[in-house]
């Protein structure tokens, strides 16, 4: 696969991801506005999202396939690429899902107390939150590519996972302090 074609499949990548996080995200917006939903049925509708993507991409293991094509060619070309690192990263992330799921589902234990409070979107800071979070799935993304695609062999990748992880939890953390802070901020 040549440079170009390579990085045309990065761009659409990109693009699809957006997308589908826009959509998601304006669908959420939406659904949000139409009915009255409470803090803790918000956490167990994501508790519920994240443990279903985990637990079906444990289950499909080693496969590639995808619903969306350009998915599908990432998967092929990043295996290949990436060896044995490629499905080490997946069932990470598959499993960090799963444990979301759960910080999710004991998010809704904490907050039925406010079943009868329902969930309120401040717009600006959710579109606010939403360009932040963009923001940094796409550098987040532009950094991975670069280490993939300019690998030679999977033995340069070797240990890339458990890097990607620590250096993935430290700007976790960093991102939720920041976030709290600015929503605290906001209450205040």
């Amino acid at each position: 696969m040549g440079y170009k074609e390579i990085r045309k499949m990065r761009g659409n990548q990109l693009l699809v991801t957006n997308v589908i996080i826009f959509l998601g995200v304006l669908l959420f917006f939406t659904v949000a506005k139409i009915t009255i939903i409470s803090i803790s049925q918000y956490f167990v509708f994501l508790g519920i999202l994240l443990a279903l993507r985990g637990i079906i991409g444990l289950v499909k293991g080693e496969t590639t396939k995808s619903v969306i094509p350009i998915f599908e060619k990432i998967a092929v070309y990043e295996k290949g690429k990436m060896g044995s690192e490629w499905y080490k990263e997946r069932k990470t992330n598959f499993i960090g899902n799963i444990i979301m799921g759960g910080f999710m589902f004991l998010q809704a234990y904490w907050n039925h107390s406010l079943s009868e409070q329902p969930f309120e979107l401040d717009v600006i800071f959710m579109i606010t939150l939403l360009l932040f979070i963009l923001l940094v799935i796409n550098i987040a993304s532009v950094i991975r590519f670069r280490k993939i695609d300019r690998s030679i062999n999977s033995s340069e990748l070797k240990g890339y996972t458990r890097k990607t992880n620590l250096i993935g939890a430290v700007v976790g953390i960093i991102f939720g302090v920041i976030i709290a802070a600015v929503t605290i901020f906001l209450i205040v």
